[in-house]
């Protein structure tokens, strides 16, 4: 999510597949078992919405496809936006969520009887302890990037249903709102460009030990001609035999 929203700055044109893709994140990231299921949980919120706050203050004239897509998507925001705090619904969530993972961990035990050491240790089940309270919820509600996105989808769908109706047409095609989109200016209608924010990377145990074995891995691969080691006794990351 640093990198997505680190780069999101300079992307110039995202297709539709991409967009599309984002857009599903945020579905997901925005649903209420996910948020309430861990304290952390609702900043993966904010680096999809900086990215598309970066892709629509930076980058507009060239992302047509995040546009469309966003807008395609309004309901999504709304729901987040009038989200309230209930309390038996927030514990029916978190149970859901802690009830996914422990399916999750028992298929992967279950699939993988050969997993090394380092897999296992990465796939514990977490303890989910957390208890959302109402000024939790509150705070982090508060602090969503989501105005800018919203002052967009509230400007532009009238625009398009608009320009739909102008047509005279059945239906009017993707393309002619792509270039619609394109050439629709939102000059004076956003807030003032926020400053660019590059998130420095922090270290941590689960991209040390991905490093680890990315690198590792490399080493094995780059020496297969005249083999260092016996691939039967490697533990850190596992190996399929064609």
């Amino acid at each position: 999510m640093t990198i997505i929203s680190n780069l999101s700055p300079y992307a110039k044109t995202l297709s539709l597949i991409s967009s599309i893709k984002l857009m599903s994140m945020f579905e997901h990231f925005s649903s209420r078992w996910f948020l309430f299921a861990a304290q952390e949980n609702p900043s993966c919120l904010n680096f999809l919405l900086d990215t598309f706050n970066n892709l629509i203050q930076y980058q507009y004239e060239g992302n047509q496809h995040v546009i469309y897509t966003l807008c395609c998507n309004k309901k999504v925001f709304d729901q987040l936006v009038n989200m309230k705090f209930e309390e038996n619904s927030s514990k029916k969530n978190r149970e859901q969520f802690n009830g996914d993972k422990e399916k999750e961990n028992e298929s992967n035990n279950s699939s993988n009887e050969n997993k090394t050491d380092s897999e296992e240790a990465k796939a514990t089940t977490t303890n989910y302890s957390f208890v959302p309270s109402e000024e939790w919820f509150n705070k982090w509600k508060t602090d969503l990037h989501i105005s800018t996105v919203m002052r967009l989808l509230d400007y532009l769908l009238p625009q398009i249903e608009g320009f739909c109706k102008r047509q005279n047409q059945a239906s009017v095609g993707e393309k002619a709102i792509m270039q619609f989109l394109k050439n629709t200016t939102l000059v004076g209608l956003l807030p003032v460009p926020h400053a660019i924010v590059i998130r420095k990377y922090e270290p941590n145990q689960y991209t040390t030990l991905w490093f680890t074995t990315y690198i590792w891995g490399v080493f094995f691969l780059r020496n297969k001609k005249y083999p260092l080691w016996e691939s039967d006794k490697i533990r850190l990351f596992s190996i399929n035999l064609v």
